[in-house]
């Protein structure tokens, strides 16, 4: 299976002490689109309501890809199978951050 990193930065997986980049992909990142209201207010802080409306620039699925993205992007598109989360995240020694797996947003019924 072929990975895509869909994130905003390069992806680095920890396996037996080695390394593995997988860099950006070219192309916009996929981005969850909200709309927030102003609601209420709570001594003086804003309450605002938020909606959400769809995610842009999320490429059709691809048998054998794992598509890599945020969290956030994946939770907003709970009908997809292809999508992954990294999991297991630590900062190295050199302040990267490092993945020591993936976490399939959601699972095949």
């Amino acid at each position: 299976m072929r990975i895509v990193n869909l994130m905003s930065r390069d992806l680095i997986f920890l396996k037996n002490g080695r390394r593995t980049r997988y860099p950006r992909s070219f192309g916009s990142v996929p981005e969850k689109m909200e709309k927030r209201k102003k609601v209420d207010e709570i001594n003086g802080v804003p309450v605002n309501r938020v909606s959400s409306k769809e995610v842009g620039s999320l490429p059709e699925p691809e048998e054998d890809v794992a598509l890599v993205v945020s969290s956030i992007v994946a939770s907003a598109c709970s009908f997809r199978n292809d999508l992954y989360i990294p999991d297991e995240v630590v900062v190295d020694e050199k302040g990267e951050i490092v993945c020591k797996a993936l976490c399939r947003a959601h699972l095949k019924k």
